[in-house]
């Protein structure tokens, strides 16, 4: 269904791919920042240095490099 302009109802909108692709991607991205400072700076502080703060580190690189890989796929010029 169209709008007044001539546009997109926010019902379609909501229903496009891209759109639900791209808010899935965004909430993981802030669900990745939101661990970035939690996990290190609260779960894993205060003890020895341990293969936990590495392995936390590694995954959370790789995790990083998944979702970059997924952002920049689609890309067009």
């Amino acid at each position: 269904m169209r709008g007044a302009e001539g546009g997109e109802s926010m019902g379609e909108q909501k229903r496009k791919p891209g759109v639900v692709a791209f808010r899935a991607w965004a909430g993981a991205v802030a669900i990745l920042v939101f661990l970035g400072g939690y996990v290190p700076y609260r779960l894993l502080a205060g003890g020895e240095p341990s293969l936990g703060i590495f392995a936390f580190w590694v995954v959370f690189g790789l995790v990083v490099t998944a979702l970059i890989g997924l952002a920049v796929a689609r890309w067009k010029e």
